[in-house]
């Protein structure tokens, strides 16, 4: 619940989750927002990383994860991710996207 499977399964419940930020520096307009954008685990340390002020061209080259911090704060546009691997088959090594 609310969800349908469980980890380790393509259903909506292995591979989706609900999350929430906050901080008191988040502008207050974004205050109670939704958004339902796809965000992949290995976003998450880019993102933070322009958060804190700390990036720049040479961390991106060298992570997996996309910056969605403008994402996070509204901009819709800037919600770049539009595919998000949900399981690789090491059997016949195939991937489902």
């Amino acid at each position: 619940w609310p969800f349908r499977g469980q980890k380790h399964e393509v259903y909506e419940g292995g591979v989706r989750s609900a999350a929430f930020v906050y901080s008191p520096l988040l502008p207050a307009d974004t205050a109670g927002t939704t958004v339902d954008s796809l965000f992949h685990i290995t976003d998450w340390l880019p993102t933070l990383l322009h958060a804190a002020g700390i990036g720049g061209s040479h961390f991106q080259s060298s992570l997996d994860g996309q910056d969605l911090w403008e994402c996070l704060l509204g901009h819709r546009d800037r919600c770049t991710r539009q595919e998000v691997l949900l399981n690789f088959n090491t059997v016949c090594d195939e991937g489902v996207l």
